[in-house]
This record gives structure tokens, sequence and C-alpha cells, in this order.
């Protein structure tokens, strides 16, 4: 029999390490498979496209068959040469194409059949993160956002370059005729792209430091910030961005959004996966998570959700609506957790 019960539990957090791990009962574990090889396996991106998943590691790609989500199973590892030290930043699947950067360049990997790879340019830069959007890339790095045709991808063509006034260019999404670009230290900037080769910032707008990611959908920009939260802003018109609303997190090790639908999807390295109803973007509101400290990238295609664990761990999981429990902070300092509608 089922009631509705109203059960408060109040926990003093101690320091900002303490971490109250909580499982909420309406996100489900579907599948999940260990991609870890060495201690230095640790995963920087997730892309999902058809029946596979892209698992992005220091120096290698994972392609994992997704198709029985119940049963992925890896297919082939991409090995790509890198400096000693150096980190691989991102991945973006664009047609038979994965786009993969580290401080040496850009790979451009034909992943046509997936267990047999094959790296078909490679181009010298030194960039952050890619995003693929018609026949161009758009890479950002210390001080600018380069723009490249890859209408054919086995010779990329610069075709416009940005500078930026700021260091630490860091993710970006492309709507329409912008690209939307964070920088960690001084807030996000959208960038008119509408004539490639000669694109124009026209907006720079402050957000706290530390911005982590982001995610254009609609109307909105949704930017994770690690020190303090998710924000929502409106950018119908990106001329005139307009924040909100903010949604504060309580450990500050925010990682990575995916938006899909109503719902955005965000990893926290200190708890693991949020789920936040975003239909009122005024006012969002956390509906589901997962347990898994170490959670740092997620991507979301149908109704299943693939996260990526710093142990080299990739997840699938599917979450089902319902009501949580709510997770805030009290004015003495204590973190209560409620729930509501528990099964007895």
């Amino acid at each position: 029999m089922k009631h509705n019960i109203l059960l408060f539990l109040s926990l003093t957090i101690i320091s900002s390490n303490v971490i109250a791990q909580v499982q909420r009962d309406n996100i489900d574990l579907v599948g999940q498979i260990s991609l870890k090889r060495s201690e230095f396996d640790h995963p920087s991106d997730v892309y999902v496209k058809g029946n596979y998943a892209y698992v992005l590691f220091i120096g290698n790609l994972s392609i994992v068959d997704v198709s029985n989500p119940k049963n992925p199973v890896e297919v082939s590892r991409f090995e790509m040469t890198i400096k000693t030290g150096d980190h691989s930043w991102d991945v973006y699947i664009a047609d038979k194409y994965a786009y993969v950067t580290d401080p040496s360049g850009i790979h451009i990997i034909d992943v046509s059949d997936p267990k047999k790879p094959v790296e078909v340019c490679f181009y010298p830069y030194d960039p952050s993160y890619i995003f693929v959007s018609g026949k161009y890339a758009y890479v950002s790095n210390r001080d600018s956002l380069l723009i490249l045709d890859v209408s054919d991808p086995k010779n990329p063509e610069k075709k416009g370059i940005c500078y930026l006034p700021s260091l630490m260019p860091w993710r970006l999404y492309v709507a329409g005729d912008y690209v939307y670009l964070i920088n960690r230290m001084f807030g996000f900037y959208i960038i008119d792209v509408s004539a490639p080769q000669d694109p124009k910032v026209v907006v720079k707008q402050n957000i706290p430091k530390m911005p982590e990611a982001i995610y254009v959908a609609g109307n909105y920009a949704y930017i994770i910030v690690t020190t303090n939260g998710f924000y929502i802003i409106d950018v119908s018109d990106p001329k005139n961005p307009k924040e909100l609303s903010h949604y504060p997190t309580i450990v500050g090790a925010m990682g990575d959004v995916c938006v899909a639908g109503d719902y955005a999807y965000i990893t926290d390295m200190g708890w693991g996966l949020s789920v936040l109803d975003v239909s009122d973007p005024n006012d969002p509101e956390e509906v589901g998570f997962y347990d898994s400290p170490g959670t740092c990238e997620v991507d979301v295609a149908g109704v299943y959700a693939y996260i990526a664990n710093y142990d080299g761990v990739l997840s699938i999981l599917r979450y089902e609506k319902g009501t949580p429990p709510k997770v805030s902070i009290d004015p003495n300092h204590k973190l209560v957790i409620t729930w509501a509608h528990l099964k007895k």
C-alpha cells in the first residue's frame, strides 16, 4: 500500500568536502560497462549518436555499441598520438566523422565502420573544444574562436577567426548564426558567425567565475558554473541576453549539462547526475538524481542518459518521472533532504 509520507532529515555540513549520498528511486540503471584500461584512463567527454557511444580518454577514443542498452559492448578503441602530459579535450560526431581535440591539434576520424575507425586528417592547432554545424567546425582555444570549413573532412580549410580579449575560452555551442562560448574567467560570449570569414562578438556577459559547460536549446542557454550552480539565460535576442534563473549547487563540482525536452541533465563530480525540470525557465526544479560520485560527462539520446565516470565507467540511465526528495541548504547551513510520496 502506498502512503504519502513527508519525512525530513537534516545533516550538518562540516565542510564543503562532506558529501551526503542520497539515492533517489526515479532513475534506473539500465546498463553499464567499464572502459578503464589503466590508471590514467579518465574520460573527458562522451557523445552518443545512433547505436554508438563515443567515450574520449587521454589519447584514445572508445566506441561502444549501445544498441542493446542493457548490454553495451566496446567494439573498438582508437589510439591517437599525444604528447606525454597532454590531455584529450573534446569529441564531436558529425556525419561519419569524429572530431577530437587535444593540445597538438584536431584529429578527424572516419567512424563509418565503428569497428575500424581510421584517421583521415590531422589539423595542427592548439584547440580546446569543438562544435560542428553544417560544413563548419567551430574551435575554441586560449584566445580565439577558429572557424574551419570541413565540407571536405580530409582537407579542412581555415575560414575565419575571432580573437577574444580574455584568456581561457572554453566550451561552446552553435545555434543558428551564433556561437555561444563560455570563458572560465569572465563569463560568456555570443559571436555572430553569419559571415564565417568575419565572425564578430556581439555580446560579452559577465557571470560568476568558472563556468564549466553550456547547452543551447530553443530560446535558452543553460550554463553550469563550478562555483555556484546552474543558470538559465534567455537568448531569444542574442544581442540582449537576460538571466532568468539560478539554481544553486551544494558541492560545487559541476561538470557537464545536456538538455532534452523539458529536462536538463547535470553532472556533479561530488554527487552524480541531477535532472532538473526546466519547463518553466524562471523556476527550474530538481526532479531526479542518480548517486554516482565522480560523474563528469553526460549525453542524452532518446530516453536514455549516458554518463561517463572518472573511473572510466559508462553508465546508461533512464529517468522515470516522479517526485524525488528535494535538497536545500537552510539558514543554519544544514543540508535538508525532504522526501515525499515514499512507498511503504
